[in-house]
C-alpha cells in the first residue's frame, strides 16, 4: 500500500505538466475555443465576451467565475495530494518500522517490532530465526522476492515458526477502512437521546468491548470482576422496599403481597360508598 500510495501521488501530481490522456480536460480544451477579442465558447455557444464586462449579483459574490483554468486545475490535484497524504498519515510510523523487518535487513528495530505487532510471539525464538534467516547463502537472492513468495518458503520450511505467523500477519493486513466504517456505524447507534450525558470514555469502552469481544465461551468475566472489586471500596446499600416494587411480582413474593394489600386497599372504600347508597 505504501508504494502504491505513492505511486499515485507521483501520477496525481504530473497532472500538472501533462493532462490525463482522454481525460476531461484534454475533450474540454479540444471544445472550448477562444477568439482574439476574448470571447470564449463551447461548442459554438458563446460563454463570455471579451468587451462585455460581467456584472455580478449579491448572491454569486463568492462564486469563481473569472478564476483561470489552470489555476482551478492547480487547486484539484493540490486537494487530492493532501487527502491521500493525510489518509495514510498515521501508518507511516507503523510503514517505517515494518520496512526493515520484511525486507530482511540487518538495521531492523526487532524488538519495538516485536512489541508493536507480535507482542504473542517469543522475542529470543523470533530473533534466533531472524538471524538464521539473514545467515543464509542466498539472502540477496531471497530479498528480492515479494512478500508472499517469501511467506511460502517460509511455509515449506520447520524451523521458522513465529516468521510463519509474523509474515502472515503482515500479508493479511486488509488495505482499506471497512472495519473502521464498521465501528463508525456502530458509534452512531449507540448513541442515542437517552445517552446524552455518556462520557466519551464509556463510549470508547463499549466500542472497545464491541469490537474485540470474543464469543461467550471463550469469555472469562473473572478478570474484569476482580478489577471493578479491587477499583474502589464499594458501599452496601440496604433496600428494604426494592423487592415491593409491583414490576417484580412475578420474581419476589414480598411484590405480589403488596400488589394484594393495595388491590384489597381500593376494595374497601368501594364497598363502603355501596353501603352509604
Amino acid at each position: 500500500m505504501d508504494r502504491s500510495t505513492s505511486n499515485v501521488k507521483a501520477k496525481v501530481l504530473g497532472l500538472k505538466e501533462t493532462a490525463l490522456l482522454g481525460g476531461w480536460v484534454e475533450a474540454l480544451s479540444e471544445q472550448v475555443s477562444e477568439e482574439e477579442d476574448g470571447t470564449v465558447s463551447l461548442k459554438g455557444v458563446e460563454l463570455s465576451s471579451g468587451n462585455a464586462r460581467r456584472r455580478r449579483h449579491i448572491h454569486h459574490l463568492y462564486v469563481t467565475d473569472t478564476r483561470d483554468i489552470d489555476a482551478i486545475k492547480n487547486e484539484i490535484i493540490e486537494s487530492l495530494k493532501e487527502f491521500l497524504t493525510q489518509r495514510f498519515l498515521d501508518q507511516e510510523d507503523d510503514i517505517d518500522l515494518l520496512k526493515p523487518f520484511v525486507n530482511l535487513q540487518q538495521s531492523v528495530d526487532l524488538k519495538e517490532v516485536h512489541k508493536q505487532f507480535f507482542k504473542d510471539l517469543d522475542l529470543m525464538e523470533l530473533g534466533m530465526e531472524y538471524d538464521d534467516v539473514l545467515s543464509m547463502e542466498d539472502i540477496e537472492h531471497f530479498r528480492k522476492l515479494s512478500l508472499r513468495e517469501r511467506f511460502q518458503r517460509f511455509v515449506q520450511s520447520e524451523e521458522l515458526p513465529n516468521l510463519k505467523v509474523a509474515f502472515a500477519r503482515i500479508l493479511a493486513a486488509k488495505p482499506h477502512s471497512a472495519d473502521v466504517e464498521r465501528l463508525i456505524s456502530c458509534s452512531v447507534a449507540l448513541k442515542s437521546s437517552g445517552r446524552s450525558r455518556m462520557l466519551l470514555e464509556t463510549e470508547n469502552l463499549n466500542l472497545y468491548v464491541h469490537y474485540n469481544m470474543p464469543s461467550l465461551d471463550q469469555c472469562d468475566p473473572k478478570p474484569a470482576v476482580m478489577s471493578w472489586m479491587n477499583e474502589r471500596a464499594h458501599r452496601a446499600r440496604d433496600c428494604p422496599k426494592r423487592k415491593q416494587q409491583q414490576y417484580f411480582k412475578g420474581i419476589f413474593s414480598e411484590a405480589a403481597k403488596l400488589e394484594e394489600k393495595l388491590a384489597d386497599c381500593e376494595e374497601e372504600p368501594a364497598k363502603k360508598k355501596k353501603k352509604t347508597f
